[in-house]
């Protein structure tokens, strides 16, 4: 899995590490403009959130609702 990096995600909130907290898979940013903040995850999820695929992960779907409730 790879590793977020840059200064924007240094100074933003790290919400998941994975092996070590230097190893950032997923980070909250404050938007440039305005009161805004931007979501970054390298999580593979987006594949495993459809019940009626085999690839369901109900772990997976709940992660996702998990973030965007952030």
């Amino acid at each position: 899995m790879a590793n977020i990096r840059g200064q924007a995600v240094e100074a933003g909130k790290k919400i998941l590490w994975v092996r070590e907290p230097k190893t950032t898979v997923a980070a909250e940013v404050q938007a440039a403009d305005g009161g805004g903040r931007i979501l970054f995850s390298q999580l593979d999820i987006q594949n495993h959130v459809e019940p009626s695929k085999p690839n369901y992960d109900p772990v997976a779907e709940r992660i996702l609702v998990n973030l965007l409730g952030q």
